[in-house]
């Protein structure tokens, strides 16, 4: 196959890569060769990673095995659905792509890693996470692209600070401490300490300690006094603390803690519910604790590739 491209701009050519592997990928989905070069890429630059994570989310990448009475999953019976990459589908997805790549501060698998941003604000963000900073001189703060951060947050009516997560915004005018995530498809934000405001609480401007938000794209859900203290940022001691999630979100979660593609290929098992505590030390068996409820199984077929489905 041609080498792509090769653009000025680092997050495009990583993006023209990563769909060089998706292209390879749908010849011979589980060829051990190819996914391990794909897992070194992922892991050799965050850029890699986040480039990716985009490019197999938005072309489909939601993995089907086919012909369960095999009792198995042959080389030819994986088939990796939605990998149409004419110019027209590709025109459009760069600016997403884009925007997840500029973040300014970024993780990889497994890696949990602290930054101090410029307002004086600490952050703490988990694996395979990004934000971006804005720097409004007004209100500044950051944006939570993708993934887990924690924001420690000294702030003032004269020196406020602004978390957004998806559909989330929240505004801190005092000391804080924030927990978000955005995984699946859901934002979450919980308040770890302090006190803040949002225009989009639904239940009044302020939130307090161990209040959640959420929105898992049917409108913004309060929750008061969801969480005990530390739940919502659990996952820094490698604990994830959920209750009646998507399991689509929570999977999307661990697998932050599990090298290459995790993969969930029933939708039906991805919208059901659960909630628990579990292991990120252990993540494949803590994804297998999420899904065995409803009758989901986790398969590694490959090196750096894990199916979950309910056969």
């Amino acid at each position: 196959m041609p080498a792509p491209p090769d653009h000025g701009d680092p997050a495009d050519r990583a993006f023209d890569q990563a769909i060089g592997f998706i292209i390879r990928l749908q010849a011979d989905p589980l060829a051990p060769d190819l996914l391990a070069a794909l897992s070194a890429w992922r892991e050799a630059d965050p850029l890699h990673d986040v480039a990716w994570r985009e490019a197999a989310e938005i072309h489909g990448m939601s993995g089907r095995a086919l012909d369960p009475r095999r009792g198995g999953t042959s080389r030819r019976g994986f088939m990796v659905g939605g990998l149409a990459l004419g110019g027209a589908a590709v025109a459009g997805l760069g600016p997403g792509l884009v925007r997840m790549a500029r973040a300014d501060h970024r993780t990889g698998t497994g890696q949990i890693a602290d930054f101090t941003l410029p307002q004086g604000a600490g952050l703490t963000l988990g694996p395979k996470s990004a934000v971006a900073v804005d720097d409004d001189p007004g209100l500044p703060g950051i944006r939570l692209l993708d993934g887990l951060a924690i924001c420690t947050v000294s702030g003032s009516e004269d020196a406020p600070f602004r978390l957004r997560a998806g559909t989330l915004d929240v505004t801190a005018r005092g000391p804080a401490v924030l927990g978000c995530s955005l995984s699946g498809g859901v934002a979450r934000l919980t308040v770890e300490a302090g006190r803040v405001e949002t225009p989009r609480d639904p239940g009044g401007r302020m939130l307090g300690a161990g209040d959640l938000l959420r929105d898992g794209g049917d409108g913004i859900e309060l929750r008061r006094a969801a969480l005990e203290a530390g739940d919502g940022i659990a996952w820094r001691e490698q604990r994830l603390v959920v209750d009646d999630e998507a399991v689509a979100a929570v999977v999307s979660e661990i697998a932050r803690w599990i090298p290459g593609q995790v993969i969930l290929a029933d939708p039906w098992l991805g919208s059901a519910r659960v909630g628990g505590v579990f292991d990120l030390a252990r993540p494949l068996s803590a994804v297998s604790a999420a899904v065995l409820p409803h009758g989901g199984h986790v398969r590694e077929i490959a090196p750096y590739l894990t199916l979950v489905t309910r056969f």
